[in-house]
């Protein structure tokens, strides 16, 4: 190797001024070792020949093996050669073995690799890079990546940075990116990611559906790379190895806003200004104004590339997202709306009003309130009542629960053993607490006032009442060892304030009541006891014609007056046992009621559905055909969703008359929605005259009736009802639907 004298003087001065290694001064200088040597006077090193080392004494008699072994399977790893080892009687160590198997494992044959060129406007090479972390709100930290776009033809390239790689930051990117260049290409090119494809057989690949629609409204075709093939979407990975060393290396990004600014400036002057790899005459942006006329045009309008979902807006009118919370008006509290977000803004939406519309945050577990929002559930809490009787009665009473403890200490201890006076005290209490320092003048500072009656049987010094009068501050003393407690009717005034108090007991119980705890003598904790189971069942009876309403199970008859007899086949046994157990709804069991028309199906899933509610399970009875015409009204999603809530959460859902309407393939999915969410969760009952063979003709054409069968029969008890129809049987004996004695027949269905 010939050198200049310059780098011949550059040699000697480090090798006898500077003291710098043979090695050294090679490397630095590019020279081969031999030339530093020939010039600071020391004669090449002469070539060793090598010599094959032999083989480690324990490795030598598996020689043979290891050999023949490599060669049916270059790559091999050393450590499983070396367990196949192990079971041959291999004694030596993973070390020795992992030394001989590098020098004797076979090189790989060196591959050409096709250089490829597009045609002008053709395609775009897509990929990402992960750039690091950076700090974000509530002190924690975000991926940072680098998405970037290349035109193949012309090396133009436009890139953002983003904190998500999800099929939506894709869309986002794809769309921006072809805003950028002003069209799209034919093609794009991908590597293999999950959010590109979801998996690939082969040449057979299953794209992301979302990114297809996007691809079928840009007009573009998606195409993958092969794995272990750089060459075919090189010109991405050199710009990303150009940018990595001419604009993230020594750069700080506090924000992502402000790398993306920074980023489209270095495209602008130094990218795109640069020289064309292949046409040295013309610059990158020369090239890109080119094949800007040769690209497709983009569609107008843009597709949409929002994460459009419907969200729960919880209690306190938050919704969640990305960890983060989103405050909503007060007035869609407990409600299901659309969010609609991209990577700067979240809407809240219902139908198409926008209802809230906040800034993205890219932090970790945020909130993010609006403070019109803030501020309407302050004004409407600031004039709010106390939600239960018992809040209220707090309010109006501060002592109450400190005298309700003294009535109980006082029932149980010896202070209301004698008394000097008998009163009569009604329950009109007005309380006026005043602060107490310690618990034992509690009694003392918190006055009861009622109207006394005190009657004197004997003479006898005057004490104290426990009971501060209104009349009297004394009460006469008597002979009596045992407390007086005389009758007196409750006002109307006292009822109300009992009623406003949350009580639900009519006005006439409470007076009943009242005068029945007079005239026994009851003490305050047995009356309040008995008060409280008074009121316990008046509740349950009203939260059970309440959920009876809501089941909507119309009229029909009790099972008392069902005719078992008239059936031909019925299993009576099942069917009875399912009514008193109603072991099916707590292991989320389904029933089917098979019959023809007329045979009491009906009735018998209403009483079903009756039994259910009295043992405090929530029911709703529907036709197939009143269901699905009420799903089918709703105009929006979070409408639709709202209402297929009413029923999917009911524990049993009872659903009549299928088999008799024919539906289409919507009504179809709808059922079968409703059919997989309570699949193993929720109990269904339903009423059919046909077998399951031939629910396909109900929902003719439908692909999912076989799945929704499969999913209904999984866990089913079928009760089949042979029997004429009631109904003709009653119509042909009287004409006017009367037996002829007169009664009432059954109309059942």
């Amino acid at each position: 190797m010939t050198v200049s004298r310059e780098v011949e003087a550059e040699i000697a001065r480090l090798y006898h001024a500077e003291h710098w290694k043979v090695g050294t001064i090679a490397a630095q200088l590019g020279v081969h070792e031999d030339v530093v040597r020939r010039v600071i006077g020391r004669a090449p090193s002469k070539q060793r020949t090598q010599t094959a080392a032999p083989p480690p004494a324990a490795v030598a008699p598996y020689v043979d093996f290891i050999r023949e072994t490599l060669e049916r399977y270059p790559k091999l790893c050393s450590t499983r050669l070396w367990d196949m080892l192990r079971e041959r009687g291999y004694a030596g160590s993973a070390r020795a073995l992992r030394r001989f198997v590098k020098k004797v494992r076979p090189k790989g044959a060196r591959e050409a690799f096709l250089r490829l060129d597009a045609l002008i406007g053709e395609e775009a090479q897509i990929d990402w890079a992960h750039v690091g972390q950076i700090p974000v709100e509530g002190g924690g930290h975000r991926s940072l990546w680098l998405f970037l776009m290349v035109l193949s033809w012309s090396r133009a390239m436009w890139g953002e940075f983003c904190f998500d790689t999800t099929v939506h930051s894709l869309l986002r990117s794809l769309v921006r990116g072809a805003s950028y260049f002003g069209g799209t290409p034919r093609r794009w090119l991908f590597d293999n990611p999950k959010i590109v494809v979801l998996e690939r057989h082969g040449r057979v690949s299953r794209y992301h559906p979302l990114l297809l629609d996007l691809a079928s409204a840009m007009r573009v075709e998606l195409r993958l790379c092969h794995p272990y093939r750089g060459n075919e979407k090189g010109r991405v990975e050199r710009k990303i190895r150009f940018l990595r060393q001419r604009f993230l290396d020594g750069r700080d990004i506090y924000a992502i806003e402000q790398g993306n600014r920074e980023l489209l400036a270095f495209l602008d002057q130094i990218g795109h200004p640069q020289r064309h790899p292949d046409f040295k005459a013309r610059t990158i942006a020369d090239c890109l104004v080119e094949e800007r006329a040769r690209l497709l045009p983009l569609p107008s309008p843009l597709p949409e590339t929002d994460v459009v979902m419907p969200i729960a807006i919880d209690k306190t009118a938050f919704a969640r997202f990305d960890t983060n919370l989103y405050s909503a008006p007060p007035d869609y509290a407990e409600e299901t709306l659309t969010l609609a977000a991209d990577d700067r803004v979240v809407r809240l939406l219902a139908g198409q009003k926008v209802v809230a519309e906040h800034r993205r945050s890219w932090g970790l577990r945020q909130k993010v309130e609006s403070p019109d929002h803030r501020a309407e559930i302050v004004a409407r809490k600031r004039g709010a009542s106390a939600s239960t009787g018992r809040d209220r009665l707090r309010t109006a009473a501060p002592g109450i629960d400190v005298l309700l403890e003294r009535w109980v200490e006082d029932e149980t201890s010896a202070a209301w053993s004698p008394r000097p006076a008998s009163c009569s005290i009604s329950m009109a209490w007005t309380f006026s607490a005043e602060p107490s320092p310690t618990p034992s003048s509690v009694g003392r500072t918190t006055r009861a006032r009622s109207v006394c009656s005190a009657r004197s049987t004997a003479a006898a010094p005057k004490r104290r009442c426990r009971w501060t009068c209104a009349s009297a501050t004394t009460c006469p003393t008597a002979t009596s060892s045992r407390t007086t407690w005389v009758g007196t009717m409750p006002s109307d005034d006292v009822l109300r304030r009992l009623q406003g108090l949350g009580f639900r007991l009519p006005l006439d119980a409470l007076s009943d009541f009242l005068e029945h705890a007079a005239r026994e003598r009851l003490s305050p904790l047995a009356m309040a006891e008995r008060l409280v189971e008074l009121e316990r069942r008046e509740r349950e009876a009203r939260n059970l014609t309440a959920r009876t309403r809501l089941a909507m199970l119309g009229k029909f008859q009790t099972l008392e007056r069902f005719d078992w007899n008239h059936p031909r086949k019925i299993d009576r046994a099942l069917y009875e046992r399912l009514y008193k157990t109603l072991d099916f709804v707590d292991r989320a069991e389904n029933v089917l009621l098979r019959g023809p028309s007329g045979v009491g199906k009906t009735t018998l899933a209403q009483n079903l559905g009756l039994a259910a509610l009295t043992h405090g399970y929530s029911v709703r009875f529907c036709t197939l055909a009143g269901m699905l015409a009420d799903l089918l009204r709703r105009d929006s999603l979070p409408a639709f969703e709202r209402r297929l809530r009413r029923y999917a959460r009911p524990r049993l859902l009872i659903l009549d008359e299928i088999g008799y309407l024919p539906c289409d393939n919507r009504s179809a999915d709808l059922l079968y929605n409703i059919v997989s969410r309570r699949h193993e969760a929720r109990s269904i009952v339903i009423t059919t005259n046909l077998p399951f063979r031939q629910w396909g003709t109900v929902f003719p054409g439908a692909a999912c009736v076989a799945a929704l069968v499969d999913r209904f029969v999984q866990h089913c008890h079928v009760i089949d009802i042979d029997a004429e129809s009631w109904r003709q049987k009653t119509a042909m004996q009287q004409p006017n639907g009367r037996s002829a004695d007169g009664q009432d027949q059954i109309k059942s269905h």
